[in-house]
């Protein structure tokens, strides 16, 4: 014997939260931070919650924002040198999951200018160095003084690229410069050393034989200057050939070049524009039929 029963319904509830977002990324660029996460596979998969405080370890209050893909650029930063950030992943039943880990980002200010070489006469003086490569870095600050503890209060100038002329220097025997990088956010490094950085007036006095001077720095990356001194005027070629003996460059090709000393600044790259491998290279200075050789290495 069968009895039937009697119908009825039913339903679930999926009160289950999605497993947290893994490995949270922070990257600091130019006045913003961007984050990066693995992607969620839970198939009820909403969207995620971006929380953000200024201290390790926060409580989760209100979500600095929402989105749906696995990434997230912070715009609006706080006036403070950190920032603490965690993701958590909400399903379409409003469930959400524990909090990522925490990625941070440290607002310190950029590091000082490395390599810091200036060159030039009582006219001109050009100043060279190594680029900084933070992510937020804005500009470099120059300053000039006539004792190696030159003060930073008040900047020669500003340079958005490694390298600045001061066509006014002053009328001493000896000046000194040193060289600060600021980022977006308006952080200013130390300075850096000024004894590599001290530029000789007169150097043309008393010129009586023909000089190719080394290099300086060598090595170097990514610039050098060639220093070379013509006692009087002559055919001049200045060129760099690599340690295959191949020419990569040619600077100077002058019928007749006047005398006085000379600074040609390198930047490793060939006369196509193109960036050169590190290793040896050689610079060849000929004058009158007279030639000179000196050797450099570019490391990078």
């Amino acid at each position: 014997m069968y009895l039937d029963s009697q119908p009825d319904s039913c339903y679930s509830v999926d009160n289950l939260a999605p497993d947290p977002p893994a490995h949270l990324h922070a990257v600091q660029g130019s006045l913003q931070v961007t984050l990066s996460w693995d992607a969620s596979d839970e198939p009820d998969f909403d969207r995620y919650a971006v929380y953000r405080d200024t201290v390790p370890g926060f409580e989760l209050d209100a979500p600095l924002d929402f989105t749906p893909t696995e990434g997230f650029v912070d715009t609006e930063l706080p006036d403070t040198d950190a920032w603490w950030y965690v993701v958590t992943s909400l399903d379409i039943n409003g469930n959400e999951s524990e909090s990522s880990g925490e990625a941070s980002v440290i607002d310190d200010p950029p590091s000082a200018p490395q390599d810091l070489h200036a060159y030039g006469d009582t006219t001109l003086v050009n100043l060279i160095w190594r680029a900084n490569e933070e992510s937020d870095f804005y500009r470099y600050a120059v300053y000039r003084d006539t004792v190696s503890d030159v003060a930073t209060t008040t900047p020669l100038g500003y340079a958005f690229t490694e390298q600045f002329e001061d066509p006014d220097p002053p009328d001493r025997p000896v000046w000194w410069y040193v060289v600060t990088a600021w980022d977006y956010g308006g952080k200013e490094s130390d300075p850096s050393l000024p004894d590599s950085a001290s530029v000789v007036t007169g150097v043309q006095d008393g010129v009586s034989r023909l000089e190719l001077r080394h290099a300086s720095p060598n090595p170097f990356n990514p610039r050098t200057v060639i220093t070379y001194v013509l006692p009087e005027g002559a055919p001049t070629e200045l060129s760099i050939y690599d340690a295959s003996g191949k020419l990569v460059r040619v600077f100077v090709s002058e019928h007749d070049e006047s005398a006085g000393v000379r600074h040609v600044p390198w930047d490793g790259r060939d006369d196509e524009g193109r960036k050169l491998a590190s290793g040896v290279y050689f610079c060849r200075l000929e004058v009158g039929g007279e030639v000179l050789t000196k050797r450099m290495v570019l490391l990078k």
